[in-house]
């Protein structure tokens, strides 16, 4: 299997967009470490799908992620409720989605779940745009801080499972993508930085550069006693995770 960066490298400035700090997170962001365990959970997917599928983006946004996939997809499709400016994307309007019932092989959603306020809703429209036997790649957040007015739900790995199996997917695994000291350099980082933009009025910008010194330190801490809790105590480092991904599918 040819390798997806030979095919497909995401720019470091989205077209249209913004810097692609998804794909390419620096050292002083607080959500350094979050941010390249779910790139690298991302490319070993786009990996593993199989080559020219029909793939839905629900919720894609600025579809960072899209140059690891268009070349193992025949048809590849973004949507979400805000317009993007690109040729790939459809604009939802409401809560139905604008594709054609049993259309997708393959459907990811990237950090979407926890913002979705009608399970049911998402979950039947999943089921009518998958064709029978078609995929979900999901990933969504554990133990993570609130980060948008519409953010509705935490998860565990049982609540994940759960939940998935009641909406009627089948072949559910659940799968932690960081470990406990990755979600406390983003804990730790961010608390910082809230409180540098309550106590000096700062926006959300300027408290980004303003806590990037410590930032800078604290993920270089928290990857170093990650390493050596890996080597000591590997499955104790999974139990308190801010990323999850789950892949299931829908039934044949």
């Amino acid at each position: 299997m040819s390798s997806v960066l030979s095919n497909g490298i995401p720019p470091r400035i989205i077209p249209g967009g913004p810097r692609n700090i998804w794909a390419y997170p620096q050292w002083r962001d607080p959500d350094y470490l979050l941010r390249k365990r779910l790139d690298s959970a991302i490319r070993k997917i786009a990996n593993q799908i199989p080559l020219n599928v029909s793939l839905l983006d629900v919720g894609c946004g600025w579809m960072p992620y899209k140059e690891y996939f268009l070349a193992r997809t025949q048809n590849l499709i973004g949507i979400d409720l805000s317009p993007y400016p690109n040729k790939y994307f459809r604009l939802m309007h409401g809560q139905d989605w604008p594709v054609d019932s049993e259309s997708c092989d393959v459907c990811v959603s990237w950090q979407v779940l926890e913002h979705v306020d009608s399970l049911a809703i998402f979950f039947t429209e999943l089921h009518r745009v998958l064709k029978p036997g078609g995929t979900l790649y999901l990933t969504t957040h554990g133990h993570f801080r609130k980060h948008a007015e519409q953010d509705f739900w935490r998860w565990t790995r049982n609540g994940l499972t759960r939940t998935m199996l009641e909406h009627g997917l089948v072949q559910v695994s659940v799968t932690p993508i960081d470990t406990n000291f990755c979600a406390l350099a983003s804990f730790a980082n961010n608390a910082v930085r809230l409180t540098l933009e309550e106590m000096f009025s700062l926006t959300p910008y300027r408290g980004n550069l303003a806590v990037g010194p410590v930032s800078l330190v604290t993920n270089s801490l928290c990857a170093s006693a990650d390493v050596m809790a890996q080597i000591f105590a590997p499955v104790a480092q999974r139990v308190d995770p801010s990323l999850f991904l789950v892949r299931a599918k829908k039934p044949s």
